[in-house]
């Protein structure tokens, strides 16, 4: 099979479905697959008689590189059509980090990026429902609301915008509660070490009294 590339760039002409006819002959198909992931009939791709389409929302959650994507036929005779995928957004610069959060009210950031262009906003490789943010002209500006904002502990978080033809820079976000009632993250990270030390001192404890009970048994 031909080699095509695939751009993640909405604007570009290079983002598009991909259709490809196979001649089976007495093979058949039974799945088309890239990894261990196998692609989903009429979500992924689409078939009409002997044309497979694979669509570009599923290209575009591809990562950057050479990619396969296997036919898998009935006979063991298994094409594969190499997508090469590339992205030439733009990186947007943040304007303003999200206002700190300290328990009440809103927080906002502004992204150097025309507005219109927004598609989505993104935290820890998830996608923010819309429901808990708004956007709003002045470049683009992204306002947490305050009902999302209290599920975070008091710790630094990074979120992402992504528009049609680029992303943002890390858009940062602190929480500090005063009197918050959980620990920040480095707090989680130096009690999870003295409890292990505490716990390796209590196996050793426990090593040595059964070492000396059957030592004693034996006499």
């Amino acid at each position: 099979m031909d080699e095509v590339v695939f751009d993640k760039n909405m604007k570009t002409p290079e983002y598009k479905d991909f259709s490809l006819t196979l001649y089976l002959g007495d093979d058949v198909l039974t799945a088309l697959r890239h990894g261990a992931y196998i692609l989903r009939p009429g979500a992924d791709y689409t078939v009409d008689g002997g044309s497979y389409t694979i669509r570009k929302e599923y290209l575009a959650t591809l990562d950057l590189g050479q990619q396969g994507i296997e036919f898998v036929m009935s006979r063991g005779y298994n094409p594969v059509l190499r997508v090469i995928i590339t992205d030439s957004r733009r990186l947007y610069r943040v304007l303003e980090h999200f206002d700190d959060f300290t328990g009440s009210g809103t927080s906002s950031a502004r992204i150097d990026a025309d507005y219109r262009e927004f598609v989505r906003l993104w935290h820890d490789g998830e996608v923010v429902d819309p429901a808990n943010y708004t956007i709003t002209e002045g470049s683009t500006v992204i306002t947490l609301k305050e009902h999302y904002l209290k599920t975070f502990r008091n710790g630094v978080y990074w979120f992402t915008a992504e528009f049609n033809d680029g992303w943002s820079e890390d858009i940062r976000l602190l929480v500090n509660v005063p009197g918050h009632a959980v620990p920040q993250t480095g707090d989680y990270g130096a009690q999870a070490g003295w409890m292990l030390v505490l716990l390796g001192s209590l196996l050793g404890m426990a090593c040595m009294l059964v070492w000396g009970w059957k030592r004693e048994a034996s006499r």
